[in-house]
This record gives structure tokens, sequence and C-alpha cells, in this order.
């Protein structure tokens, strides 16, 4: 990227999996965003939310006016849930002032009310998270990226590609809107919880388009646990309904959209199939890019080009952009 980006670098590389959708994707100039509910990680953009707060608050009609520090102190203390230590606590007189309400109270009954509307926000919650796409990135460069090669292109199997959003040295609209929905992942010790009294003030039915539950699960997602900081990962999150994205393709796992920013494809010498460099080729040969075969670096932990293998494509490649003056 030129000056006026807000990363201050250049280059994006994606890495893909050996399987004929990916290649397929990258050769129609397109990315695919996937729903949260897809991701290999289970504390991937997961929702936090502090189950005793929610009770607490859920009973807070029933007990507010008894609701002393004191026992507020004692319920959060206790590993059983609060209607557990309550119903617990009503076994003995001198815990409750004479003609608490606490006493009468139905403690399975309110517990089975409050695990179901938990269990209903829950699944809104849900439905939010998936009203959203997420494309992953990394600024590593595949010669010194050996465990994204390992994690997400099945063990050098698959590819990587490298992206550029700027043509010519310009940003085209869609360039302009997509690093409008980029950000940098933060890689965390310690993550936010979603407000439980704030969630429950929020009618069941207003959640799906409530803008401080939107707002927090779109922070979320750009939020990791501080062992993945390794991948200097970039996320794209982009709603599905957003007009300003053609989208040209939609399942159950997620949606691609129009991203024919493609500058170099790499591939791993040693998995290399014949039926799969024919692939990369035809690839490479529509976008006019270069595709590099990727070795082992012997006696250091990264890869180099392969020069053992004569590339005609890519010869052809720097005598068009020499011709053209690039």
């Amino acid at each position: 990227m030129k000056s006026g980006d807000k990363f201050g670098f250049s280059d994006f590389y994606a890495m893909q999996k050996n399987r004929d959708y990916s290649y397929q994707t990258i050769y129609d100039g397109e990315f695919f965003l996937s729903y949260p509910k897809t991701f290999n990680d289970p504390f991937d953009s997961m929702v936090l939310i502090d189950k005793k707060e929610f009770e607490l608050t859920f009973l807070k009609k029933y007990i507010e006016e008894e609701a002393s520090e004191e026992l507020i102190a004692f319920l959060l203390s206790e590993k059983a849930s609060v209607f557990e230590s309550l119903k617990r606590c009503a076994k003995f007189p001198s815990f409750f002032h004479e003609g608490s309400l606490l006493k009468t109270l139905d403690y399975d009954e309110l517990k089975k009310q409050c695990d179901e509307l938990f269990e209903a926000y829950e699944r809104e919650l849900e439905r939010v998270r998936n009203r959203y796409g997420v494309a992953c990135f990394t600024i590593n460069e595949p010669h010194r990226n050996m465990a994204m090669w390992a994690h997400y292109a099945e063990n050098y199997k698959g590819f990587c590609c490298k992206y550029n959003l700027t043509k010519n040295g310009a940003f085209d609209e869609q360039a302009k809107n997509i690093l409008k929905n980029i950000h940098k992942v933060k890689y965390l010790k310690k993550f936010e919880q979603l407000s439980a009294a704030k969630l429950l003030s929020i009618p069941l039915n207003e959640v799906y388009n409530n803008a401080y539950i939107n707002k927090y699960i779109r922070e979320s997602m750009n939020k990791k646990f501080y062992q993945w900081k390794y991948e200097n990962e970039y996320r794209l999150i982009i709603e599905k309904d957003d007009k300003n994205f053609v989208k040209t393709l939609e399942n159950d796992n997620g949606f691609r959209i129009k991203f024919d920013y493609l500058k170099e494809l790499y591939v791993s010498s040693d998995k290399l199939s014949l039926q799969k460099e024919l692939v990369i080729k035809e690839i490479a040969k529509k976008f006019k890019v270069k595709y590099l075969l990727l070795k082992t670096n012997k006696g250091n932990v990264s890869l180099i080009e392969d020069e053992t293998k004569l590339n005609i494509h890519n010869i052809d490649i720097d005598l068009l952009k020499g011709k053209k003056g690039e």
C-alpha cells in the first residue's frame, strides 16, 4: 500500500487449503469470509458473560431490598449457582430476617426460568456473531512463516496468496471499503465480558440490531488469546448484508466477495504435484502474477525460492513488466 493507508506497509498474505474450492475462489478473483461458528479455535470471538452476574441481575427484582453487600459477596464467593446458594441459606432461619421474602421463593423454578432466559440470549448473541463474515490475513512473509504453513495450509499441501490493495498506486472504491473494515488483531490475556446487566436491559427481540451488542461482538472478533501473537493477524470483518460489498456466493459457512488484488502465489516445491502446479499456473496466468516455488532452506529455519525448477511463466511476467516499465 502507498501513503494514505492506515497500516503503513504494503502486503497481506493469506494461507489457503489444498481444496478445489480454494483454487476456484482465488481464480474467480474473490475471497471467502467465514462465519465465526466455523473457527477452529472455540475461544476465538467468544462472547463472555458472567453467569452469576446474569443470575443476580435476574433475581434483582426479587431480592433488591434484601441484597446486602454481605449477601452479594457470599453468593459470588460460592461455587454453586446463586439459586443453589440461596436455597441452602433459606434452610437456616438466622441467615434471613423474620418475614424475609428470600425464605419463600421457589429457587428451583427461578433457576429454570433464568437458565431458559440465559440460553435464549445466548442463541440471539450467536445469531449476531454469525451476521459477520471474517477473512484472516497475516503480514508474516511466507518465507519465514512455517507455523502458519503447517496450521492453515494443511502442512504445506496448500498455497499462499500475496495481496496488495493498491492498483497503479491508488485505492479503488472496494479497497477503500476494505480498509475501513480491516483491523489488526489484539492479543490479550484477559478479555472484556459482556455486561449481563446491560444485556438483560435489552429485550430479546431487539438484541440482533442493538448497537451495544454489535459493537461488543465486532470488537471481540479483533481479539485473540496472547499465545496466537506469532500470527501477526489482520482481520477483514464485514456484515453479510453490507451493501458496499458484492456478495457472489453464500452458504452455511460464510460468503464470498470480489477481491481482485492478487500479487503473487507461493507453493511448497516439496508438496508439488503436476496437477497442482497446472492449477496454480492458470491462476497466475489469469492475473499476470508470479507463482513462486519454495523449498526448505537447509541449515536455516526458513524457506527459499527453489531455483532448480525453471519457471518459464515468471520469466514471461518479468519480461511483460519490463516492457511496461514497471
